[in-house]
């Protein structure tokens, strides 16, 4: 499904003109000069309404594995200029974020937050620029500033679901696609300052590029990503990739006891991703998906 249509980007301005008049061959007669057609203006629309200060990208057409052509292309991850809080209190963007940091992360099953280590980038890629989605959200008491998220059209994140509550009257929670999200729809905000976390109203939509590409997987499979509750992984559902990357887990787990994984990592995708997809990437993600970008 997709999200609701808003406002219009404008296209580019396109003059008409004329071309030269036909010199026609002697001895023959002269003929009316067939004349140029102006090139049509092309428009491209965003969902939602527009951030003030910034001008979003306007929406290219879709490729076949479901990203977006153009731009640099699309991936599955978050910009450079994302952030998260490490357990000192110090709020970190991606591209200075280190395995073995540990960052505030969201339990979706308890709603509970708790600090956990990165043990891996899934893709790491500090250039070029991707196509990404702003998403606008604003809490329901109206008591607090609204907040952004920039996120990969594939990558997971938690949402209420919709007509649906648990037995207890709670708010029940669904993973999705970011693709996925429409206006209204409800993702949980969990503060920096303060850990408490709440439900934020999706008001907005709309297409951004932005430098890099940064996947960070951490043991409990979940992240905070300017305080919105996150998925570590994209393309799959949060259960079958968590449950995909249990042999990477315990084998950080168990090289933890001899040496650190306070390092930095390297560019580009992870081995361990690649060979999940090469095995079984054509039962569970569409073509060109990679688990984890």
């Amino acid at each position: 499904p997709g999200s609701d249509s808003g406002s219009s980007a404008p296209g580019s301005d396109s003059s008409s003109f004329s071309g030269p008049p036909h010199i026609p061959p002697s001895n023959t007669p002269p003929s009316t000069p067939t004349p140029v057609p102006s090139p049509s203006p092309s428009t491209s629309t965003t969902s939602g309404g527009n951030t003030p200060g910034s001008s979003p990208s306007p929406i290219p057409s879709p490729s076949p594995g479901g990203g977006v052509s153009g731009g640099g292309g699309s991936t599955k991850c978050f910009p450079a200029t994302a952030s998260v809080l490490l357990a000192s209190g110090e709020r970190r963007r991606m591209s200075e974020l280190h395995v073995g940091d540990e960052v505030l992360t969201y339990d979706p099953v308890t709603g509970s937050t708790e600090f956990s280590a990165v043990y891996a980038f899934l893709d790491r890629r500090p250039s070029p620029t991707f196509r990404y989605l702003r998403i606008g959200l604003s809490p329901q008491d109206g008591a607090s500033a609204p907040i952004q998220l920039e996120i990969s059209h594939r990558h997971r994140v938690f949402k209420q679901r919709r007509q649906q509550q648990a037995a207890d009257g709670s708010a029940t929670l669904v993973d999705v696609d970011a693709r996925e999200l429409q206006l209204n729809d409800r993702l949980v905000q969990c503060a920096f300052t303060s850990s408490e976390c709440r439900h934020y109203t999706v008001v907005s939509i709309d297409e951004v590029s932005a430098l890099g590409a940064y996947a960070p997987v951490t043991f409990t499979g979940t992240l905070l990503v300017d305080e919105v509750a996150t998925s570590s992984y994209a393309a799959a559902t949060h259960s079958q990739a968590h449950h995909a990357f249990a042999p990477l887990r315990m084998a950080h787990q168990l090289s933890a006891l001899w040496w650190s994984d306070d390092e930095t990592p390297q560019d580009g995708v992870h081995w361990y991703a690649s060979m999940l997809y090469r095995l079984f990437g054509e039962y569970y993600y569409d073509e060109g998906d990679l688990l984890h970008i």
